[in-house]
């Protein structure tokens, strides 16, 4: 009857092993995902490309991404390093 006891303790120590794995698992994905949703916003904007938003119409010195402006009517001018 005592073997009995000690399997259930172990059987329930892994249980909660396995709990706290997982909770601790679930909390770095969560930080993971926060982050690089945070660093795609800022990729996805023409300051994080390195770039100025001008009129279309201007002359860009390197090449012009159309839609990472909020004008629509303005690019996003990157200028080429030499």
């Amino acid at each position: 009857m005592l073997k009995k006891r000690r399997g259930m303790e172990l059987s329930i120590n892994t249980i909660i092993l396995a709990v706290i794995g997982l909770i601790i698992l679930v909390v770095i994905i969560a930080i993971f995902v926060k982050k690089s949703g945070e660093a795609a916003k800022v990729f996805g904007e023409c300051k994080g490309q390195g770039g100025e938003c001008k009129p279309k119409d201007k002359n860009c010195n390197g090449p012009a991404i159309p839609n990472l402006c909020q004008n629509q009517n303005d690019v996003c001018c990157v200028p080429v390093e030499t």
